[in-house]
C-alpha cells in the first residue's frame, strides 16, 4: 500500500527518528518526524495545532506516538520523594499532560479517518492512569499490550546482555497489538 502520495508513516516525539528511518529503508513513504530535535517544540500550542492540521491534511496511514516519559516514569517517583518534590513532580506532570492529550487527539483523528495509531511509553508510566489515556483505552477497537524491548534487540551498552524493559503500547490495529 505504499508508494502513493499519501504517507504510510508519521513518527511523533520520535527523538532520533529510528522508526522513520527504518520505515524509509523499507520503502515506506514517511513524513518528517515531529520532535524538538527536528525543530518542532510540541510544548508550543501553535505547533501542536499545526501538527493536528498536518495530520488532517496528509492523512498518514499510521501515526507512531512516543510522548516524553521522563516525568511519568518510576525513576521520577524515586527522585521526587519529599513532599515539596512531589508537588514539583505534580506540576511537571500537569505541564507534560499536553503531550498526553496531543497523543490522544492524534489517535482519535486516526480512528476517525479509518487509519491506525500506536502510542508507546514504558509499562510503568504514570501517564497510563491519566484521564485522556483511560478514556482512549476504554473505546471499542483500542488495544493495550505490554511487550519487552529485549525482543527487539535492546541490549545493555556495556555488557551486551538483553534488557527486558517492559513497554506499553496502545493501538487500534488488531495486527499490531498481536505482533507486539
Amino acid at each position: 500500500m505504499y508508494g502513493t502520495t499519501r504517507p504510510d508513516l508519521w513518527e511523533v516525539f520520535g527523538g532520533h527518528a529510528e522508526i522513520s528511518w527504518q520505515g524509509s529503508r523499507a520503502g515506506l513513504l514517511v513524513m518528517q518526524p515531529l520532535d524538538v530535535l527536528w525543530g518542532c517544540d510540541l510544548r508550543d500550542e501553535k505547533q501542536r495545532s499545526e501538527a493536528l492540521r498536518l495530520q488532517r491534511t496528509h492523512r498518514p496511514r499510521l501515526v507512531v506516538i512516543q510522548f516524553p516519559c521522563k516525568v511519568w516514569s518510576q525513576l521520577a517517583n524515586l527522585n521526587y520523594c519529599t513532599a515539596g518534590q512531589r508537588n514539583e513532580l505534580d506540576e511537571l506532570r500537569r505541564n507534560d499532560l499536553v503531550f498526553v492529550e496531543l497523543a490522544v487527539q492524534m489517535a482519535q483523528i486516526q480512528k476517525e479517518n479509518g487509519d491506525y495509531f500506536i502510542i508507546e511509553n514504558p509499562a510503568t508510566s504514570a501517564a497510563r492512569k491519566t484521564q485522556p489515556i483511560l478514556e482512549l483505552v476504554a473505546q471499542d477497537g483500542v488495544h493495550e499490550v505490554i511487550g519487552h524491548m529485549c525482543r527487539y534487540g535492546l541490549e545493555h551498552p556495556v555488557c551486551g546482555l538483553p534488557i527486558r524493559k517492559p513497554t506499553w503500547w496502545v493501538t487500534n490495529s488488531d495486527h499490531l497489538a498481536h505482533q507486539l
